[in-house]
């Protein structure tokens, strides 16, 4: 099992001109490693440092892995990968991925060449 990644962040290209999309790489967020969601408040993005804005991001994480069963919470964890392929596909349009993954699990790898470019969607602030 893999104990550390070098996730890298920041290398979506393009993000800035998406029309009416929030998220900000630069600023702190939270994201799911099973399904890929991403949690980012104004707060987070407006004042980097706001104890109310990480204790969202804490909650956040807390309820949002309860919507996840525990058997996928556990093949996360036996995997030793960053973030399960799906998430792995979801998270790389936003331009975060573990640089250790794309090189050591091919599943993973397909899922990052796979990925949609520019993100579906943008992060939740809720």
């Amino acid at each position: 099992m893999r104990d550390r990644h070098v996730v890298a962040t920041g290398f979506a290209v393009g993000l800035d001109s998406l029309t009416n999309f929030e998220f900000r790489p630069d600023k702190p967020f939270r994201a799911c490693l099973i399904c890929g969601a991403i949690f980012q408040k104004t707060l987070d993005r407006l004042y980097p440092e706001s104890l109310l804005a990480a204790d969202e991001r804490k909650q956040w994480a807390v309820k949002h892995a309860k919507q996840h069963p525990q058997h996928l919470h556990e093949q996360l964890r036996l995997s030793g990968n960053f973030a399960l392929p799906e998430a792995a596909q979801r998270l790389q349009a936003f331009g975060i991925f573990s640089l250790n993954d794309l090189v050591l699990d091919n599943e993973v790898a397909h899922a990052l060449a796979t990925a949609p470019r520019a993100p579906q969607d943008d992060a939740r602030d809720h």
